[in-house]
């Protein structure tokens, strides 16, 4: 049965190199090339098999010893180690509702995880040790990546940071981002965003957020626009300070992306698009870029049919200039 144990703790070293890997799940959708669905559903997979190995072999050796003293630094690590590894598994279930303190707390128990291993490996095998060395190495330099990444594509070196200016029609919030150096975006991607505005409290730091661009370029933007829905946390906050400030002010910003895949869809006839509600967001580019695409005749595209269900005007209002935008160039054979 130790020895069971013991496999079973090897295995979950190695089992947590993929998820310790990446600290934002977007940023493995263009380097592996899936899509995010699937990016995410395989990080929640290999983290449960972690966790339900790090809870085997916490099992096994409470059984297979006489004696589990907690008050040994060696034994308080494999107890940190499991529970790190439980928190991990339970910790998403609310995800949906508060996202931002989901996410910080995901990063924060995966880090005391990573030290509750490393304090109950000290005494270990070099094979062991050597397994975690690789988790840590992995999650390092996609940390520098990332970091490198994010400092290169907001152009923080020589221009400064982007600056955000956020309105709202009625209750739905319109971002426009003006980058410090244009950035190729295609239809469907997505940024993570993190906003200083006046009001912001220390809390609100910490908190980046994934939003859908809803405009597309044929050439690298220096703007984005983004249409959110204001549900609780950053997006509630934002949606009071739009209606707070009396003038509209610009705030400085750091974007991460754009993450996710773009559909191909120009290698079809018709195209049919459907949206409800903020949905829309998602659509608009896709039909910029086939208009665009159909114009420079490099898409078979010859019909567009958009179907959009909407509760309130509101929503119509506010995308109003960017669907507008893509109609104006809607000029071969009379928009038919």
């Amino acid at each position: 049965l130790s020895d069971a144990g013991r496999r079973a703790g090897y295995l979950a070293l190695i089992t947590m190199v993929f998820p310790f890997s990446a600290w934002h799940l977007d940023s493995l959708t263009g380097l592996l090339g899936l899509r995010w669905r699937s990016v995410r559903r395989l990080h929640g997979l290999t983290g449960t098999m972690a966790s339900l190995l790090l809870l085997f072999h916490a099992i096994t050796a409470q059984i297979s010893s006489t004696t589990f003293p907690m008050d040994t630094s060696d034994n308080r690590g494999a107890a940190a180690s499991a529970i790190g590894g439980l928190v991990l598994f339970s910790v998403p279930t609310i995800k949906d509702n508060l996202y931002e303190m989901f996410i910080r707390l995901h990063q924060g128990m995966a880090i005391l995880s990573i030290y509750g291993i490393w304090e109950h490996l000290a005494a270990q095998s070099v094979f062991a040790r050597l397994l975690l060395y690789v988790s840590v190495g992995a999650s390092a330099l996609s940390l520098l990546l990332l970091s490198g990444l994010v400092i290169y594509r907001n152009g923080l070196l020589f221009h400064g940071f982007p600056r955000t200016s956020i309105s709202n029609s009625g209750d739905v919030i319109i971002i426009e981002l003006r980058l410090s150096r244009p950035v190729v975006v295609d239809a469907g991607q997505s940024i993570s965003l993190w906003m200083l505005t006046p009001s912001a409290k220390l809390r609100s730091l910490w908190q980046t957020h994934p939003f859908v661009v809803a405009s597309w370029s044929a050439s690298p933007a220096d703007t984005l626009h983004l249409l959110v829905e204001p549900r609780s946390g950053l997006t509630e906050k934002l949606l009071q300070f739009s209606k707070m400030q009396k003038v509209q002010q610009t705030c400085p910003a750091l974007f991460g992306g754009p993450h996710g895949m773009s559909v191909p869809v120009t290698d079809y006839d018709v195209v049919l698009m459907v949206a409800s509600g903020y949905g829309i967001a998602a659509q608009l580019p896709y039909l910029k870029k086939l208009i665009y695409e159909f114009n420079s005749r490099k898409a078979r595209t010859r019909r567009i049919h958009l179907v959009w269900t909407l509760d309130t005007i509101e929503l119509a209002v506010a995308i109003k200039h960017l669907l507008d935008s893509a109609l104006r160039e809607d000029t071969l054979d009379d928009g038919y």
